[in-house]
């Protein structure tokens, strides 16, 4: 039986602190993770995790909950 931790480590995926990943919007660099209070204080109360990424092609940085997909693909492994 999953737990709510496997659940945030299945959305989050193989992305970590450093990681570069592609999917069909374009290719990001990681640049945190976030979990518990500090994605809370990011994306509001109902947050247990967060990823702050950058666009590479536009400069663009974002925060946000989305899930890893099988359309994305991990370009380049992270820190552990």
């Amino acid at each position: 039986m999953a737990t709510p931790t496997d659940a945030v480590e299945t959305a989050i995926g193989p992305r970590s602190e450093g990681a570069y990943y592609g999917n069909t919007t374009g290719l990001y660099e990681v640049i945190a993770v976030h979990r518990g209070l500090e994605a809370q204080l990011l994306l509001g109360k109902d947050a247990t995790w967060a990823i702050t990424t950058r666009h590479l092609a536009t400069e663009r940085i974002e925060t946000h909950r989305q899930p890893w997909t099988t359309t994305d693909q991990l370009v380049r492994r992270g820190q552990q």
